[in-house]
């Protein structure tokens, strides 16, 4: 019962946030069946499959990058990709891959782009990448009331109690980086994660580790005051990931007029605020700051890292930066 509650919760929390900002905000203006047609477009075939579309597939499953809200695709990777059609004159469609598999979809043609992609994932040796527009992964969160940023200095949980969810890569790394006597790991429910937010509001814990994107986006609905406040490496030093687009492996047109569309949305702020709206604007600063995201970026020559740095992960020293 415990555990079907807990599901639940997160359901209703990804719909909370989902219907709070409403579905006509300003990156909800390319609605799927419309007919919209735009002008200008930027790529057409065959370098896009449909002319005056985009299409993108993201996995519906996978909130709150996306999930399914009164019949439509909603979420972070909905509102990029949005944005990122904008950009390019075109109008968007939207394929759900939840357990699909993307590389094919986009072999096949089925889809332009994927959302969504690690290196890890099985679609990124065969794709070019794009991005990456998050970082995500274990993370350190805390109680911040001042509403800004605070640099953490990683050195200053040692010896101190962390708290974590039994079982997952947060709790593993807490404990090589800082020993599992300081580590309290819960057990908890696949998508449980209030009980450990729990402890840090009561004052019973200062710190606690959790996967970043989805710790940020229940911080943000449920407790205003707990913030991202620096990703967890492990004793390797290795950090979470980028999050990237993905194309076909030849599309390399496709791959420099999005990566321009998401260099764009970063300078001009939108990016910050399509996160902000999911993770709130503390944690939104650390999963998008310009460290975080310069040290994980790419080439749009499909997969080649940049000379700035490798897919090796942020610093945990260095304080959150704004795209801005």
């Amino acid at each position: 019962m415990k555990r079907m509650r807990s599901i639940l919760s997160v359901v209703l929390v990804f719909m909370m946030v989902a219907l709070s900002f409403g579905l006509s905000g300003c990156f909800f203006n390319q609605e799927q069946g419309t007919g919209l047609t735009l002008s200008d477009p930027a790529v057409t075939t065959p370098t896009i499959a449909t002319p005056g579309v985009l299409r993108v597939g993201v996995d519906s499953s996978h909130g709150p990058f996306a999930g399914i809200v009164d019949g439509k695709i909603v979420g972070i990777d909905r509102d990029i990709a949005a944005a990122v059609a904008e950009r390019l004159g075109l109008r968007l469609e939207l394929i759900d891959i939840a357990n699909q598999d993307p590389t094919q979809m986009l072999a096949e043609g089925t889809v332009d782009i994927v959302m969504g992609v690690k290196k890890s994932n099985e679609v990124s040796p065969q794709n070019g990448l794009i991005g990456p527009y998050i970082v995500d992964g274990p993370a350190i969160f805390v109680i911040n009331q001042s509403g800004v940023p605070q640099p953490l200095d990683p050195a200053t949980l040692n010896g101190q109690t962390i708290v974590t969810k039994a079982d997952t890569r947060a709790a593993w790394q807490a404990q090589q980086a800082y020993g599992s006597e300081n580590v309290i790991e819960l057990e908890l429910a696949p998508n449980e994660i209030a009980p450990i937010f729990d402890q840090l509001k009561s004052g019973e814990v200062t710190y606690a580790a959790v996967d970043a994107v989805s710790g940020s986006h229940i911080a943000a609905v449920n407790y205003d005051d707990i913030v991202c406040a620096a990703f967890l490496a492990d004793k390797d030093g290795v950090y979470p990931e980028g999050v990237y687009m993905a194309v076909r492996p030849d599309n390399t047109e496709l791959a420099n007029k999005v990566t321009q569309a998401l260099q764009g949305m970063r300078d001009g702020g939108e990016l910050t605020v399509i996160v902000s709206k999911w993770l709130g604007p503390v944690s939104t600063s650390v999963l998008t700051g310009k460290q975080a995201i310069e040290s994980h970026t790419v080439t749009p020559e499909l997969g080649g890292a940049t000379s700035g740095g490798t897919d090796t992960g942020a610093d945990p020293n260095a304080a959150p930066n704004s795209l801005q």
